[in-house]
């Protein structure tokens, strides 16, 4: 589980790193080591605030295919990368790295969704 809460910090970073960059403003952003030691402070957030995040997460999971489960279960449960994981999931290992980025972007998009219609 710690490797997805370190996989959720890195996509909610680039995310707002990306919508700053998108703007196409002269806007004055933290440079990475600064991000990396605000990090620990943004870990402490309210353990409510957590949950809820981990209650989306769970809602989106049940919505992947099996395959998308499979790789996730693979990946994080067994903690399985490179080589490892395509071997698990019979697959090219270009292909599993494809697929994991493809349902890291879908569990965003997904969180995302559901943070926004709860916080209507």
């Amino acid at each position: 589980m710690k490797h997805l809460q370190q996989w959720l910090w890195v996509a909610c970073r680039t995310r707002a790193l990306n919508v700053l960059r998108e703007q196409n403003k002269p806007v004055r952003v933290f440079d990475n080591e600064m991000l990396d030691i605000m990090q620990p402070f943004w870990e402490t957030r309210s353990t409510y605030e957590q949950h809820e995040i981990f209650s989306y997460l769970e809602k989106c999971l049940g919505r992947l295919s099996a395959y998308a489960r499979e790789i996730i279960h693979f990946r994080y449960r067994e903690n399985l990368t490179g080589q490892k994981l395509a071997d698990a999931l019979g697959r090219k290992c270009e292909s599993v790295y494809v697929a994991l980025s493809r349902v890291h972007r879908t569990l965003a998009e997904c969180i995302q969704r559901q943070n926004a219609i709860h916080k209507k």
